[in-house]
């Protein structure tokens, strides 16, 4: 097989096939992609069950602190007494109307128990930030909300406030217990112990700054991996988060598993597909190439076998025309037409076996000292009945009579080639042949009167097998690899063969390189 078919036949398999392997990539990426937006919702599901019933259970908080902070008196005492019989609230507070703190009073600090006095440091920002407990709108008018939540930082975390407005104006609030609220929180999480086990997974609760309050599940997860799924507590802990963190092989199993069959199932079956037709058209194209070189070889074969006895016939033809007595005009005539024609098949013969050549091994040329006029005038002179049956006028203008090193073999197939164009299309006109030399450079003009070559078709010319007509009812023959072999020949010599514009005809300029002898 030939490096450059093989070539292409890599090409053939390896472009589609790495293109296939992109787009499985790709969609087995994006497939992840969506089957990992899956797990994180059902996990987000997961975590916003448990988030609703945190939500009911501070609903419940809700109920109690509003009985708390709706106190029958606003007495000191009664307050206490109040704050004693409630385990959510750690410390009960009145601001009156014009937002001042009544109770307790920072004034009467003797009157103070030491959980008063420790309430008033605790939220000593809360006051000195001028809180209302209560929006505030753009008119200045308040809110109509009753209640409500107050948060802040202390110490070691966030703290709560609960807040209720008075239909008097005055505001009760309660500072919620915060080990209460965190202990009716993780009693109400599905924790292990209440049949919900995590063997590969951990739900974790965890503060403002990710420190964990609250876990279960089997899994440790590493440090510094990010969950697979977060949501936020319902008010007013929204600062705190449910976590959930999924083992690694448990992602992997999910995410790879039906994406990976499918990718790789697909890429093996056009693999296959490919590779099928690859052997497919491997098997044609060689079968072809063999047919191809076996068309080749027998062309060149019979060529070669036709090329003898030809040779003969045209010698026999030339003899006898030679013995005709001059008044047997007609034998004379069809003596010269054999002669011929067998010159005709001759150069067809020729053609052939250089195309053969060229197609095989390549061509090659053999310079050797000679005159290019001579040989113009040789190749003329075997034209000469041609152009007389076909009443065309030659003309030739001599100016390459310096003896060079050129392949006389390789010119006359040239010029024989242009020559036998102007006996099939110029008949009834004129050829006019030019020569002229300049320094290791000849040239030779061959111009025609004939019908010409149209612009648009001038380029096809010179590949093989194209002729301007392909009819029958033409009346002119060819093979359609003159002009193609001429070029060839010629840029062999170190030249080229071109066409020239023309007004009327077709005008050839053909180039050699052929240094002093």
């Amino acid at each position: 097989m030939k490096p450059k078919l093989f070539v292409v036949f890599l090409v053939i398999v390896l472009l589609p096939l790495s293109l296939l392997i992109w787009t499985g990539v790709r969609l087995a990426r994006d497939e992840q992609g969506r089957l990992g937006r899956r797990i994180t919702e059902a996990l987000e599901g997961r975590l916003s069950e448990i988030n609703d019933g945190i939500a009911r259970l501070v609903a419940g908080h809700e109920t109690s602190l509003l009985k708390a902070t709706d106190p029958d008196s606003l007495d000191a005492e009664f307050l206490r007494s109040v704050m004693r019989q409630n385990r959510l609230t750690r410390q009960l507070f009145v601001i009156d109307s014009e937002h001042r703190l009544i109770y307790p009073e920072a004034a009467s600090t003797n009157s103070l128990t030491s959980g008063e006095r420790d309430f008033l440091e605790r939220t000593r920002s809360v006051w000195v930030s001028g809180e209302t407990f209560y929006h505030q709108h753009d008119t200045g008018t308040r809110s109509s909300n009753r209640y409500g939540w107050h948060t802040w930082f202390w110490e070691q975390g966030l703290s709560f406030i609960f807040w209720q407005r008075l239909d008097s104006g005055q505001v009760v609030g309660a500072e919620v217990d915060r080990i209460a609220v965190m202990a009716d929180i993780v009693a109400s999480l599905p924790s292990g112990t209440r049949g919900s086990r995590l063997l590969d997974g951990r739900i974790s609760l965890v503060d403002t700054s990710g420190k964990p309050l609250y876990q279960w599940g089997e899994h440790e997860p590493a440090t510094g991996v990010p969950p697979a799924a977060e949501v936020p507590l319902c008010q007013p802990y929204s600062s705190w988060r449910l976590q959930y963190f999924v083992a690694p092989h448990v992602l992997q199993a999910n995410l790879g598993r039906s994406t990976s069959f499918n990718v790789l199932s697909g890429l093996a079956v056009m693999a296959i597909a490919l590779i099928g037709l690859t052997i497919y058209f491997y098997r044609e194209s060689a079968r072809e190439s063999r047919e191809a070189v076996q068309r080749v070889s027998f062309v060149n074969q019979v060529s070669h076998e036709l090329k003898t006895p030809l040779t003969n016939i045209r010698m026999y033809a030339e003899l006898l025309e030679k013995r005709i007595s001059e008044k047997d005009d007609k034998a004379k005539r069809q003596a010269r037409i054999v002669a011929g024609e067998s010159q005709r098949l001759s150069r067809l013969i020729t053609n052939v076996l250089t195309f053969a050549k060229g197609q095989r091994n390549g061509l090659s040329y053999k310079p050797a000292p000679g005159i290019p006029d001579a040989c113009v005038t040789s190749v003329l002179s075997g034209f000469q009945q041609a152009f007389r049956t076909g009443h065309i006028d030659v003309g030739f203008s001599r100016g390459a009579g310096n003896e060079v090193l050129f392949d006389a073999d390789l010119l006359e197939q040239v010029l024989g080639n242009l020559f036998s164009n102007v006996e099939k299309y110029a008949s009834g006109g004129e050829l006019h042949v030019c020569s002229s030399q300049d320094g290791d450079s000849t040239t030779i003009s061959v111009k025609d009167s004939g019908p010409g070559i149209p612009r648009g078709q001038r380029k096809r010319i010179f590949k093989p097998f194209e002729r301007l007509s392909n009819k029958v009812t033409d009346g002119v023959s060819g093979t359609g690899i003159g002009l193609s072999i001429a070029r060839d020949l010629a840029r062999l010599h170190g030249g080229d063969l071109a066409l020239k514009d023309s007004n009327r005809g077709a005008h050839f300029i053909l180039t050699l390189h052929t240094p002093l002898a």
